[in-house]
């Protein structure tokens, strides 16, 4: 398989930024990720769904090609279905984390073009033993917001002081 421009394999750093410039097809990046899932080492499973983030939201044919066999997708990055992330627990939550983040915003985006998204949500919503993942993904992203607020009306009141000094 020839990576962007005929030259060599598609790697992490040319596959997205040649999908965001569309000329490279979603597709010819879609087959090297999902064999990455399966490695039972998490930390390369985190990474190959950080990569398959970026590419979903950048190719519509990338986004075909995930969604058409979704499962896996849900087997290896959430571990439902009895699938179990590998160890060490730390990392598969983190893993977790983020494959929920991921299908949280993709269905919120993307969910009215690919009806398995929303399904695949509200059944991972469904499932009472990722309950306490779910719940933690919204309390990271509550407090987040928090932050974001409040950094903002910090500025706010640092730029009103600095007037009032001029």
């Amino acid at each position: 398989m020839q990576g962007v421009g005929g030259h060599g394999p598609p790697s992490e750093r040319t596959c997205p930024q040649a999908a965001g410039k569309g000329t490279c097809p979603g597709n010819v990046a879609a087959h090297p990720i999902p064999p990455n899932l399966p490695f039972h080492v998490v930390q390369i499973r985190f990474s190959s769904v950080q990569l398959i983030d970026e590419l979903f939201q950048r190719s519509n044919v990338f986004r075909q090609a995930v969604t058409d066999d979704f499962a896996q997708f849900l087997h290896h990055a959430i571990g439902v279905q009895g699938h179990p992330l590998p160890p060490p627990d730390h990392a598969a939550e983190k893993l977790r984390e983020l494959g929920l983040r991921c299908l949280r915003a993709w269905s919120t985006q993307f969910g009215v073009a690919y009806p398995q998204l929303a399904v695949a949500y509200e059944y991972v919503k469904s499932d009472t033993q990722l309950l306490a993942s779910i719940a933690s993904v919204q309390r990271r992203e509550q407090e987040e917001a928090r932050l974001k607020v409040r950094a903002r009306v910090n500025i706010f009141y640092q730029y009103n002081n600095l007037q009032k000094k001029k």
